[in-house]
């Protein structure tokens, strides 16, 4: 048998059988004169030529071909000849061509979506792409309205079907007035945006308004459904008319000594109640704009974060950051002086309080992951078993009208309904998909496979070779958020890392634990295999770490950047490497530096480095904007590096180890945050902050495809053969794209 290439040799990739033998043939690495194509090229070619010859016969054995131009891509990377093997799978088939769009269920179809979609992993159902702070039910029972993070979304509360969003940035709390003709949601930021649910069916974003410089912590619609109450950080609750054109004063409620944290309407319209830090609750007039304090309640512990009217407006339930719940008659026309029951609670502050449409149930959350159920009477409440089912902490928690559902969310990211007419409350839909944004995909290299991984600290698997694909399982690791998944080039290794100073091997097929790679000086944000399977290429704070894959050994550090490193890229050959840094610049004082009113970067730097040696080979150092995103082309010589505000790509030539710039080219409308490269170095893949995903035309710099998505997007990958995409987005699924390899620019 042969010399194999020295990158298959050291791994022991091969076996000495007849038929690797003949597809890799012998190996010299000789020096070549200028142009002339070295043994290695020659080899390449040679083989590439056998396994063409075959492609043309009458007898195809596509899975063969395909494993076949696969080997020779990792036993020939960076060779003219690997590229054409990415151009020749595309010929093949592959197992993402049983996807059809007629497949995808109907609650996963939406009319945003691009028309190229043809499958969908995961679910849509009840997913929020964001921390939820509050979740409430419309008066009809129909809708669920949940708000947290960046967005407010509608969603049929039968299906748990997304209607519709809106956006606001960091929200605090939602509600809905009682005819369901506007939707109110409140900002940490000191905003209130107003939309009309038109229909039930879209919401329209009505105006926005300026309650505040600081937080306002949660709103409240009265059952006029003209007003709403919000209450602010300042300790002042402020009252407006939202049916008008435009927002209406209607003045301040005043009198807490501290911020407001809660605020609630009576079910007759006539009293509300709020609570705050200054340790009380208290009930005002509401029938004039006096805003009369009608009662102090004070024998509280702590802030008061929660409050609840019971259905007849007999009891207020105030909760209380120290875990007690205490309950007021506030019916009569007296003044209240005392609690008639303090309840104490777990230790953890009660976050939302909901009255079951009876008022025999309160339902109580208390920063942890279960929603508490306590049954009421006429003494002590009974605490009944615990709804359990979400991964992280509840912040809100809500009866429906009716009084049969229950809807729950919070920093997992799902709003969770529970049926509440069964003995034993269950969980209605419980989720088998990701639950919130997916940082990375990777395709295994035979396409069979799609490796994703998620903030809700988890890895899972998708077989794709079915109409319908499913996820086939998970893997957990170190139960961290996963922020890079990758297969080694020859599919038989599973690389996850994440909110871990470690990464995590697997073998790809049996899931059997193999050799971590230890050693990093934080969270690891970026990782790769180099395109012969020897190294693990990784990024963590300032630091490039490079490892022996299979052994897990580190092999380099590299120690070039004064920040902190947000893109890396592997050469064709995997002997190159590139990594790009910057960052905002602070003076002594911990302030941000600005000049004209624009931010001013440090260590904006690009430097491009020997794998086996970490010694620099090149960089630019003299940028004035942050590298966010960097690649090589399929054939090594070019560099493409998206940087902070700007929409252009700069385009680098290299040769040898010199880097010249070249005219730049349009990628997305904003920021580039990532760029990829087609195997057969025709395409260039860029995903941006303005949401859109856009693919271009090499040669040209046009563009073929441009999506834009209702989601923000996370992970993206593009097949060998280049004929489908997987784009991971926050809320937790996965679209599959079909492209059509011969589509021409223009």
């Amino acid at each position: 048998m042969g010399h194999f290439p020295p990158t298959l040799a050291r791994r022991g990739l091969f076996s000495t059988s007849c038929a690797v033998s003949l597809l890799l043939g012998c190996a010299a690495l000789v020096a070549p004169a200028a142009d002339t194509p070295s043994p290695l090229e020659k080899q390449a070619e040679a083989a590439f030529q056998k396994i063409e010859a075959r492609m043309k016969g009458s007898s195809l054995d596509a899975p063969k071909l395909r494993r076949d131009l696969l080997l020779l891509r990792v036993g020939y990377p960076g060779t003219k000849a690997s590229i054409k093997a990415a151009a020749s799978l595309g010929k093949l088939g592959s197992a993402l061509d049983r996807m059809d769009a007629k497949t995808i269920a109907e609650l996963e179809r939406f009319d945003w979506q691009p028309k190229e979609l043809v499958g969908v992993l995961g679910e849509h159902r009840g997913r929020h792409a964001g921390a939820i702070t509050s979740v409430v039910y419309s008066s009809d029972n129909k809708y669920v309205v949940s708000g947290g993070g960046s967005y407010v979304r509608v969603w049929d509360a039968a299906t748990m079907r997304l209607i519709d969003l809106g956006a606001l940035s960091h929200i605090s709390s939602v509600a809905i007035t009682k005819d369901r003709k506007f939707v109110v949601a409140s900002s940490y930021y000191g905003s209130i945006g107003v939309w009309e649910f038109v229909g039930g069916k879209k919401l329209t974003y009505k105006f926005g308004i300026a309650a505040a410089t600081s937080a306002v912590y949660q709103v409240a619609c009265h059952p006029d459904s003209k007003r709403m109450a919000a209450a602010c950080f300042d300790n002042v609750v402020r009252v407006y008319d939202i049916t008008g054109p435009a927002s209406k004063d209607l003045g301040l409620v005043s009198g807490h000594e501290k911020s407001v944290q809660a605020v609630a309407f009576s079910a007759d319209g006539k009293t509300l109640a709020t609570g705050s830090d200054d340790l009380t609750a208290r009930l005002w007039d509401v029938t004039t704009m006096d805003y009369k304090e009608k009662s102090r309640l004070e024998n509280h512990t702590a802030a008061v974060g929660a409050i609840a009217f019971s259905p007849t407006g007999a009891t207020l339930a105030t909760g209380c950051t120290d875990g007690t719940i205490r309950f007021w008659g506030v019916s009569a026309g007296a003044r209240v002086r005392a609690p008639k029951l303090t309840y104490q609670g777990p230790k953890g502050a009660v976050t939302s309080l909901s009255y079951s449409t009876t008022g025999k149930t309160l339902a109580a959350t208390c920063a942890d992951t279960s929603v508490r159920l306590y049954g009421l009477g006429a003494g002590k409440p009974i605490e009944r078993p615990k709804l359990v089912g979400h991964a992280d902490p509840v912040a809100s928690v809500a009866f429906s009208p009716d009084g049969k559902l229950l809807a729950s969310g919070g920093a997992d990211q799902v709003v969770r309904t529970w049926d509440m007419t069964k003995a034993k409350p269950t969980e209605r839909n419980i989720p088998w998909s990701h639950l919130s944004h997916i940082y990375s995909v990777a395709f295994a290299p035979d396409d069979q496979t799609l490796a994703s991984g998620s903030l809700d600290r988890v890895v899972r698997f998708w077989d794709l070779d079915k109409a319908a694909p499913k996820t086939r399982n998970y893997l957990k690791g170190d139960n961290i958020a996963v922020y890079a998944v990758a297969y080694s080039p020859d599919g038989k290794l599973v690389a996850a890392a994440g909110n871990s100073a470690k990464i995590r091997q697997w073998d790809a097929k049996g899931g059997t634990t193999r050799s971590a790679c230890a050693g990093h000086p934080g969270a690891v944000t970026t990782m790769m295999y180099s395109p012969d399977g020897r190294y693990l290429l990784s990024s963590s704070g300032k630091e490039a770490l490079v490892f022996d894959a299979p052994r897990g050994t580190e092999v380099q550090r590299f120690l070039g950047h004064k920040t902190h490193i947000h893109c890396l890229a592997f050469s064709p050959d995997g002997r190159k490497a590139l990594s790009g840094s910057g960052a905002i610049l602070y003076d002594k004082d911990g302030k941000v530096v600005l000049k004209d009113g624009a931010y001013v970067y440090t260590d904006c730097a690009l430097h491009l480095w020997d794998t086996d040696k970490g010694e620099t080979l090149a960089s630019i150092k003299d940028a004035k904007k942050p590298f966010y995103t960097t690649a090589f082309s399929a054939h090594g010589d070019q560099v493409w590096a998206g940087v902070a505000e700007s929409a252009q790509l700069r385009q680098l030539g290299l040769k040898g180890n010199t880097l010249t710039e070249e005219s730049p080219i349009k990628g997305t409308n904003l920021y580039n945050y990532l760029v990829v490269p087609t195997a057969d170095g025709t395409r260039l893949m860029t995903r941006g902050s303005d949401g859109k995903l856009v693919i271009l035309d090499i040669a040209t710099g046009k563009r073929l495809y441009e999506w834009t998505f209702n989601e923000p997007l996370g992970g993206v990958a593009i097949t060998t053969d280049g004929r489908h995409v997987a784009v991971g987005l926050a809320t937790g699924v996965i679209y599959v794209l079909r492209i059509d390899p011969a589509k021409k620019p223009g």
